[in-house]
C-alpha cells in the first residue's frame, strides 16, 4: 500500500505549473489535496476538479505566501476540511532577472517575501498540525539556482540558496518527530515563471524573452517532475534532483566549485541568443 493512501497534502501554488502538476500526482498516489493560490481561482478550480475526477477530495484556498495573517488561519480551516494535514509542498515562487545594481529595493523585497518568507511562513504555521500526526513531510522548492548562482538574477539564486539552507538544517531539527524534509532543485521545467518574471535594466526584457524561448524549447514538462519530486518525498530524499543538467552542475559543484562559477558566470555574459 502506498504511504500517501489516506494522507492529506496541503500544496501553494497550486493553480499552474509544478504545484499543479504536483498536486495532481499526489491526488494519483492517494492523497486528498489542500490546494492554495493567490489570484488565479479559475486555475485552483480547474486543478480541484482533476483531482476530484481522480477519486480523491480537494479543497481550494485563496491565500498570499506573504500574508502571514492570511496563512494563519489556514491550517484549521484545512483541518476543519480534511481531517488532518500530513504533507505541506511549499511551492510557490517568483524570479527577477537584472543586474543586480539595477534592482530596486522594492524588486528585492518582492522576491524575498515570496521565494523565502512564503517558505518560512507555511513551514511555521503548518508545523503544528503535521507534529499532531504519526508521519509526514514538508517539500520546499529550492532551483538549479539553489546549487549554482547564476549573474543576473543573484536575488532570485539568494532566495533559493536559503531555501536549501533551511530545509538541510530543518530535516535534522525534525527527524526525531518522523517529519522528513526535502529540497526540491529543478533545473528547466516548462512553467510561466519566466514568463511572469519581472526585468530590470537595459537588455533584460530581451533577455527574458529569449531564455522563455529557451524554456519552451528544452525544458522539460512539469510531469514527470511532479513524479520525481513525489517520489522523493516517498523516499524522503534531502535534495531532490530533477533533469540531467542538475545532476550535473550539482557534481560539477562538489568537484571544482571555483571552476564551475567561472564557466557559467562566462556563458551568462554570452547570453542566450535570438531565438
Amino acid at each position: 500500500m502506498s504511504i500517501f493512501n489516506g494522507k492529506v497534502a496541503v500544496v501553494t501554488g497550486a493553480a499552474t505549473g509544478i504545484g499543479r502538476a504536483t498536486a495532481l500526482e499526489l491526488a494519483r498516489r492517494g492523497c486528498h489535496v489542500a490546494l492554495i493560490t493567490r489570484s488565479n481561482r479559475t486555475g485552483l478550480e480547474a486543478t480541484a476538479a482533476e483531482i476530484e475526477a481522480i477519486g480523491r477530495n480537494a479543497s481550494t484556498h485563496m491565500a498570499d505566501v506573504t500574508d502571514r495573517e492570511a496563512m494563519s488561519r489556514l491550517p484549521d480551516e484545512i483541518e476543519r476540511t480534511h481531517g488532518k494535514i500530513n504533507i505541506l509542498v511549499n511551492n510557490a515562487g517568483v524570479t527577477l532577472m537584472g543586474k543586480f545594481q539595477d534592482q530596486t529595493f522594492e524588486n528585492m523585497d518582492w522576491i524575498v517575501n515570496i521565494n523565502l518568507w512564503g517558505v518560512l511562513n507555511g513551514t511555521k504555521l503548518f508545523l503544528p498540525a503535521l507534529l499532531r500526526q504519526d508521519w509526514g513531510h514538508i517539500c520546499s522548492i529550492s532551483s538549479i539556482q539553489g546549487i549554482l548562482p547564476l549573474t543576473t538574477q543573484t536575488t532570485y539564486t539568494a532566495t533559493k540558496f536559503a531555501v536549501r539552507g533551511f530545509s538541510e538544517a530543518l530535516r535534522g531539527e525534525l527527524s526525531p518527530h518522523n517529519i522528513g524534509v526535502s529540497a526540491v532543485f529543478p533545473g528547466l521545467i516548462k512553467t510561466d515563471v519566466v514568463n511572469a518574471a519581472r526585468s530590470v535594466g537595459e537588455g533584460s526584457d530581451r533577455a527574458q524573452k529569449n531564455l522563455a524561448k529557451f524554456f519552451e524549447k528544452y525544458a522539460l514538462d512539469v510531469e514527470p517532475c511532479a513524479k520525481q519530486i513525489v517520489d522523493g518525498i516517498e523516499k524522503n530524499r534531502a535534495r531532490i534532483l530533477i533533469t540531467g543538467s542538475t545532476v550535473t552542475f550539482d557534481l560539477m559543484k562538489r568537484l571544482m566549485p571555483s571552476l564551475t562559477d567561472t564557466i557559467v558566470a562566462r556563458m551568462m555574459r554570452r547570453g542566450i541568443p535570438d531565438m
